[in-house]
């Protein structure tokens, strides 16, 4: 875990974390275990998320304790609803707080701003049903990955199947970069990439710029992109 915390990683989703310690009556083992790690990510990454596949929810809870008082709440559908428009019993009986902040973000809020986490996600989700290259089964390769560096970017490139008569050079490519990094990165990408410079679908745009044998990629601090690339 520390592995990829330090590498930039935001956190984790932990499939089946009920079931973690075998034989465990009443859970009370695998509950201490989460516990123990939950302290542990508070004291060293605080910031870091740890998300559970736990289908007890009163387990779940005093498995996670930690983290639950430190921020989860139910989800925000409005700021003006009962319980933010999650439910409408009392506050008491909710399985969560809710976020007192009076400025605590809502789907309702969100939805008319264009930069907000709920519109990008949108956006993305529009993006990988509109090119082949984004969906399972598209071939992948890295074009730059090196250990403790960013950017970290690859390409993608639509199955033969999803674009019959195009062959390789007519199929649908793109390039993906990400810079989890809190600094700006710049990289030069393998020549023969692209012919014209590569257009901008998500994410920050005009980072890429002509170099002597190919193109140069500058990505903005905690930034990411899609790229079309021919």
């Amino acid at each position: 875990m520390r592995f990829w915390l330090e590498r930039g990683a935001a956190g984790f989703r932990v499939d089946m974390a009920f079931s973690l310690v075998k034989n465990d009556g009443g859970r009370r083992e695998t509950k201490r275990f989460w516990q123990e790690i939950r302290a542990w990510l508070d004291s060293d990454y605080p910031e870091a998320a740890l998300v559970s596949e736990w289908g007890r929810p009163a387990e779940a809870l005093q498995g996670r304790r930690l983290r639950a008082q430190r921020g989860a709440h139910p989800m925000q559908w409005d700021a003006e609803g009962p319980n933010a428009g999650f439910s409408s019993a009392p506050p008491e009986a909710l399985y969560l707080p809710l976020d007192p902040r009076p400025d605590r973000p809502s789907v309702a809020g969100q939805a008319d701003d264009p930069g907000s986490l709920l519109n990008q996600v949108r956006a993305l989700i529009a993006l990988s049903k509109q090119h082949p290259a984004l969906c399972a089964g598209a071939e992948f390769s890295v074009l730059y990955a090196e250990a403790g560096q960013y950017p970290l970017v690859y390409e993608r490139r639509a199955p033969r199947t999803a674009t019959p008569g195009a062959g390789r050079a007519g199929a649908d490519r793109l390039v993906v970069a990400i810079n989890p990094s809190g600094r700006p990165v710049q990289v030069e990408l393998p020549d023969g990439l692209s012919q014209v410079a590569p257009v901008t679908l998500y994410g920050a745009d005009g980072v890429f710029s002509a170099a002597t044998t190919g193109w140069s990629l500058s990505m903005p601090a905690v930034s990411a992109g899609v790229y079309r690339v021919s």
